[in-house]
């Protein structure tokens, strides 16, 4: 079993806890974005120095910015009515 596969069971369970005791549980999962962090992903992973030069393979044609981060992030801490999900903003490719 993975690190990734074993902390995704913690997290259900986490989650399975939260909700017995009535509280929602929400999660963002980002990828790759235009700040300073996310350029030195790209760096480190693909030896690119401009993440820009990653805009051509989104269906969206840019990389993520953190105003779309942001948009994610509001909808989910202001829905009353969402309860034990996760949104991936990534654009559908990274």
């Amino acid at each position: 079993m993975t690190a990734s596969v074993k902390d995704e069971e913690k997290a259900a369970a986490t989650v399975a806890a939260a909700v017995a005791l009535g509280v929602r549980c929400r999660a963002y999962r980002g990828s790759v974005a235009e700040p300073e962090m996310g350029a030195r992903l790209v760096r480190a992973a693909t030896g690119l120095d401009d993440i820009r030069a990653m805009d051509a393979a989104s269906p969206f044609g840019h990389v993520c910015s953190p105003g779309e981060v942001a948009e994610a992030v509001l909808f989910l801490v202001t829905s009353g009515y969402v309860n034990d999900q996760r949104i991936t903003v990534d654009g559908g490719t990274f």
